[in-house]
């Protein structure tokens, strides 16, 4: 689950929240991870990658981050957000979360 509403070509320091949640919608402890979200331009090749905190301790699943000046989405368009949850001998991904990315008027 996230609060992926929609981010605008350029947009920065909004936060950005996401909730790592097993089947039942439960939030997951992922406490013992780093994380990282992954954003992907859906038909092009514009990638960013975001270091990810944990909004209190991890143990709810909820993390955030936010775009900084110089590593924002330049093209508008439908684009694909995944969670990247990394330790020693594990390298778990989230499903794709899709995003749109507005144009700036």
């Amino acid at each position: 689950m996230s609060d992926l509403h929609g981010i605008v070509v350029s947009e920065f320091g909004k936060p950005i929240v996401i909730t790592c949640v097993d089947a039942t919608g439960a939030g997951v402890n992922i406490s013992t991870y780093t994380a990282n979200v992954k954003f992907h331009q859906w038909e092009g090749s514009e990638e960013h990658t975001l270091a990810a905190t944990f909004v209190t301790t991890g143990i709810d699943g909820k993390i955030t981050c936010a775009f900084a000046a110089g590593n924002t989405p330049l093209i508008y368009g439908t684009w694909r957000a995944q969670v990247i949850l990394t330790k020693v001998g594990v390298n778990a991904k989230s499903k794709p979360i899709v995003v749109e990315v507005w144009e700036a008027i």
